[in-house]
């Protein structure tokens, strides 16, 4: 326990002095963390570094995006209060504007930057839909703990955490079939 509180001393230094930096080098860490869970026990393949560190990329540069632009904007629109109005504003705005360009956004990254065999625009309209529905079933709850708990300042730190459950998820979305791996789910659960 003693550990764990150095840790959060140490952490706490680094984010009081070098916010960004220290919430980017957060979510590259997490990002690469949950790419590395998604290769090896989810999808059990040798490690590929390359996707690790694509993903691991884009995790800091959405955790950028957060900490600096998307999350103290909605403090600036709804207020900073921690109310349950507010949040439901923030979590609102979040689901509708925030995360479907962002699940997009990811997938393009990794598409992309990967140099995957398959067209984005056929990994899209495949597999975009599914991969959205299950990103709110995640974050609807997260993001309203998020918005009505956590002061600003821990926002972009809460969210990279969570993340990891649902990097764990991207990453593995990102890099298969989705429709067929929950054909197979449903197939496997149906018997």
């Amino acid at each position: 326990m003693a550990t764990l509180r150095k840790l959060w001393a140490i952490y706490s230094g680094y984010l009081n002095l070098y916010p960004l930096r220290t919430q980017v080098a957060s979510g590259c860490f997490i990002g690469l963390i949950g790419d590395y869970i998604a290769q090896h026990v989810v999808e059990q393949k040798p490690y590929n570094k390359k996707r690790g560190l694509v993903v691991g990329s884009y995790g800091g540069f959405e955790v950028g995006v957060e900490a600096k632009i998307w999350l103290p904007y909605l403090d600036r629109v709804f207020g900073s209060q921690m109310t349950k109005i507010s949040a439901l504003k923030k979590l609102a705005c979040e689901q509708l504007i925030y995360v479907p360009s962002e699940m997009a956004f990811f997938m393009m990254w990794t598409n992309k930057l990967e140099h995957q065999p398959e067209s984005f625009s056929d990994k899209f309209s495949r597999d975009y839909w599914l991969a959205l529905g299950s990103s709110f079933s995640y974050w609807l709850p997260v993001s309203f703990l998020n918005f009505y708990l956590v002061p600003l300042q821990y926002r972009a730190l809460y969210v990279s955490i969570t993340t990891l459950i649902i990097d764990i998820f991207n990453s593995f979305a990102s890099h298969n079939n989705l429709s067929e791996s929950f054909k197979k789910y449903i197939d496997y659960f149906s018997k």
